[in-house]
């Protein structure tokens, strides 16, 4: 299953948000077109007590400030796997 682990290997600088969106938006593609379920039950963002996305709004369609706050996640995440 496709997912956005590749954006924190071996790279302490963060890409542009505009090829994050364009990563995030494939992914999203990808698992939709999978029906990502583990556990017999779908996956939720950022962990399993997270937002299920398919349940609440489709990733193509929320507002700069929820890719801010993405980015600001992945950022986030950037910086410790690089510690």
């Amino acid at each position: 299953m496709q997912n956005l682990r590749h954006l924190l290997k071996d790279n302490s600088v963060p890409i542009e948000i505009t090829l994050f969106k364009e990563e995030c938006l494939e992914c999203w593609l990808a698992l939709c077109a999978d029906n990502p379920i583990h556990a017999y039950t779908e996956l939720a963002y950022p962990n399993e007590n997270g937002v299920i996305f398919e349940e609440y709004i489709p990733l193509h369609s929320v507002n700069e400030d929820v890719w801010s706050s993405l980015y600001e996640h992945y950022q986030q995440k950037l910086l410790n796997f690089s510690k």
